[in-house]
C-alpha cells in the first residue's frame, strides 16, 4: 500500500467553507446498442447501491 503524507483540512488551513468535491461519469461510444447501455446502467446502480 502506498503511504502519503498527511494533508491538512481547508479548515485547518484558514479555509472553512471551502469544500472539495468529485464528480465520476460513464461514457459509451455513440451508437452503443440500447441493451448494451441497460445493461451498464443497472450494473453501475447496483454497484453504487452496494447490491453487487
Amino acid at each position: 500500500m502506498i503511504r502519503r503524507a498527511r494533508r491538512p483540512a481547508f479548515a485547518e488551513i484558514g479555509l472553512p467553507q471551502m469544500q472539495a468535491v468529485t464528480w465520476y461519469a460513464v461514457v459509451a461510444p455513440l451508437g452503443t446498442p440500447a441493451d448494451m447501455v441497460k445493461a451498464l446502467n443497472e450494473s453501475l446502480v447496483a454497484a453504487i447501491a452496494g447490491t453487487r
